[in-house]
């Protein structure tokens, strides 16, 4: 009983030091998450106020060009915010994803730990009972019930591994997942962000045109 105690106890340290590992992982990726989620709402606000002067630009414009070019960087725009609101909402769902991880991560540290005290509690109890076993002339009967209790440990070690085994494929998976999703939101909102700065150039171009028409205009006035 002693050794599979320690058994028990050198596997239950190696998973434990792994889901530890794994912990710390993911509260990097949830601290990251956060950063993105706060930049991006603050990217979401910078657009909406953009939003709202290009369709005032768009109510006061009289001439077809620039209501049609006000419209094309409007659509940019719109274009910008559903992406921005997907990136919040995708990295919100990554970010619940890895609490959820080290909630349970942390359960089975729990329970890991308290498996291998009590089988080290049962090993000593044991221990003791061969003595008093023993020293009565039952031998016999110490052997049968040790045996007994080491095959329930090992069970029942063999279940955790394998439920440990379990959760960290799921881990990976999800991991995987949400790094291909992420890689796609980031090249979407890079295309979006050169549209917008080309659109802009274009804007204060022709801006800087009407108003030298307009001065035009007053002076043959």
């Amino acid at each position: 009983m002693r050794e599979e105690a320690t058994r028990i106890k050198e596997v239950a340290t190696t998973q434990t030091i792994e889901l530890e590992e794994m912990i710390t992982s993911e509260k990097k990726v949830i601290e990251e998450s956060e950063k993105t989620i706060t930049k991006s709402k603050e990217e979401l606000t910078t657009l909406r106020t953009k939003e709202k002067e290009i369709n005032t630009k768009i109510s006061t414009a009289t001439e077809t060009s620039e209501v049609e070019t006000y419209r094309k960087e409007l659509s940019v725009i719109s274009s910008s915010i559903t992406t921005t609101k997907e990136t919040i909402k995708s990295t919100t769902e990554k970010k619940t994803t890895s609490e959820e991880k080290i909630t349970d991560s942390t359960e089975i540290v729990t329970e890991l730990k308290s498996k291998v005290e009590t089988a080290e509690e049962e090993a000593k109890s044991t221990e003791e009972e061969a003595i008093t076993f023993i020293s009565e002339g039952i031998e016999a009967t110490y052997v049968v019930n040790s045996q007994q209790v080491y095959e329930k440990k090992v069970e029942q070690q063999k279940k955790t591994e394998q439920e440990y085994g379990s959760k960290k494929v799921k881990f990976e998976e999800e991991t995987s997942k949400w790094n291909k999703k992420l890689t796609e939101k980031k090249t979407l909102k890079s295309t979006s962000t050169s549209e917008l700065k080309d659109l802009n150039s274009r804007l204060d171009s022709l801006t800087t045109r009407l108003e030298k028409v307009k001065e035009e205009e007053k002076k043959t006035i």
